[in-house]
């Protein structure tokens, strides 16, 4: 097989696969794309499970999730981080500061194993959103935006 046909297959088709019912879980950013995928499709039936930080999916039967498409999966970024993180500085100065790494690793872990409920329960077919960038200075301490103290912020501007 030659690069150019692995990196570009010419070999493939699209296929069109009509949607009738999905489940959006996430944070409140999901619900935006429910209504966008809602004024797309009338007829699109979409459930939206509000979840942020670790949460317990609601009790399905097998019948019920597997009349789903697929489940998409968004996790927040600030459950992953906890709102502590708006406040980086303060955690530099405490004695026992947040190892984020660690920290992050684990509410991953723990917020993907309850949003894939239904997916382990039955298979549902499941789409794990990527991270979605804050547009805009998203974490490094918002209290110091516009008060002359934040370079990042400044360089943004001029």
């Amino acid at each position: 097989m030659k690069v150019k046909d692995f990196l570009f297959p010419n070999e493939l088709s699209i296929t069109n696969t009509p949607l009738n019912k999905i489940l959006l879980i996430g944070d409140c950013l999901v619900d935006y794309f429910a209504k966008n995928f809602r004024e797309m499709n009338e007829r699109l039936e979409i459930e939206y499970i509000l979840m942020n930080k670790v949460s317990d999916l609601p009790i399905k039967s097998d019948v019920e999730i597997l009349s789903y498409n697929f489940q998409y999966i968004k996790l927040s970024l600030r459950s992953i981080l906890t709102d502590a993180f708006i406040r980086i500085s303060d955690n530099e100065r405490n004695s026992n500061p947040i190892n984020w790494l660690k920290l992050g690793k684990n509410n991953i872990d723990l917020m993907l194993a309850a949003a894939m409920k239904y997916n382990l329960q039955c298979g549902l077919i499941s789409i794990i959103s990527n991270f979605i960038v804050p547009q805009g200075i998203g974490s490094p301490s918002l209290d110091l935006q516009g008060g002359g103290r934040h370079n990042l912020y400044h360089s943004r501007i001029k």
